[in-house]
């Protein structure tokens, strides 16, 4: 029971706690890291597939619809995807799964978790929204996102640096792993 990441982003938008915001985002890697480790990618994290429930200690928030989730470790042995065939939720898919959805890897995620939490830390995409979807996928595949201190200039600069090598176009030049992620993210989590 409970909403969204969604919910809440628009709950008080641009105004989500930093500290709040980066507990859950760490949630999320925590269980990203269980699927990564089992060879799973999500492939469609974003905020409306974070359930958010609560419980004594506060918040807990918790991944759902593994619909578009497959095995990166037997890439090719599916005849379900085929390359090319573009699946996800555009505003929060890295490029390379744009362009070759089957063989996306966990770095995939660690780019839509950190799409997911600068949406819920200022109620905004990463790119500023074009007229038609073919114009946000070339935006996508070309330019870089809009600075995340550019829509709430009183994100701390470190947690800002953290986002901004997560939205790295190169999925090598993101963290390795959804653990980095977290530990990355740990020190903007307040007490």
């Amino acid at each position: 029971s409970g909403s969204n990441l969604e919910a809440l982003a628009k709950m008080d938008p641009n105004r989500y706690p930093t500290d709040q915001a980066c507990r859950l985002t760490c949630q999320i890697l925590k269980g990203l890291e269980h699927a990564h480790k089992r060879g799973f990618v999500h492939r469609d994290i974003k905020p409306e597939n974070v359930l958010i429930g609560q419980t004594q200690e506060g918040s807990v928030a918790k991944i759902s619809d593994f619909g578009l989730a497959k095995s990166f470790r037997s890439v090719g042995l599916s005849g379900l995807t085929f390359s090319g065939e573009m699946r996800g939720t555009i505003p929060f898919m890295p490029p390379e799964q744009m362009t070759d959805f089957r063989t996306v890897r966990p770095q995939a995620d660690l780019y839509a978790t950190a799409a997911t939490l600068y949406y819920l830390l200022t109620s905004q995409f990463i790119y500023d929204d074009p007229d038609g979807s073919d114009d946000l996928i070339k935006m996508l595949l070309e330019e870089n996102p809009v600075p995340i201190l550019a829509r709430r200039p009183n994100v701390p600069p470190g947690l800002a640096a953290v986002i901004g090598k997560c939205l790295a176009r190169n999925p090598e030049e993101r963290f390795p792993d959804a653990s980095s992620m977290r530990r990355a993210l740990k020190p903007f989590c307040g007490v």
